[in-house]
């Protein structure tokens, strides 16, 4: 693979995780409301804050990540932060 093939390669990768961040964070938006889980939106979608069973949870749907404020637990992905929330599924 040439240097000129493998840019073209890495910014497609590069860009591809681009959109899958993006959509991440519009699916874990609209999951959340769909569910009626309340939450809190911050820098544009980026962060949101969301009301759970033990306090509240920092949740960066882009990456997945989540934390428990009060007990500090942290997990990855949309299904432990709606595990986590009041609303059981």
């Amino acid at each position: 693979m040439s240097d000129w093939e493998y840019s073209e390669h890495y910014a497609a990768i590069k860009q591809q995780g681009v959109e899958k961040r993006l959509s991440n964070r519009e699916h874990a938006a609209s999951r959340l409301t769909e569910l009626g889980i309340s939450y809190q939106s911050k820098n544009f979608g980026i962060h949101l804050i969301v009301s759970g069973k033990d306090g509240l949870i920092d949740f960066w749907p882009s990456t997945g990540k989540w934390v428990c404020r009060d007990t500090q637990q942290k997990g990855r992905g949309i299904r432990g932060v709606i595990n986590k929330s009041k609303v059981d599924i």
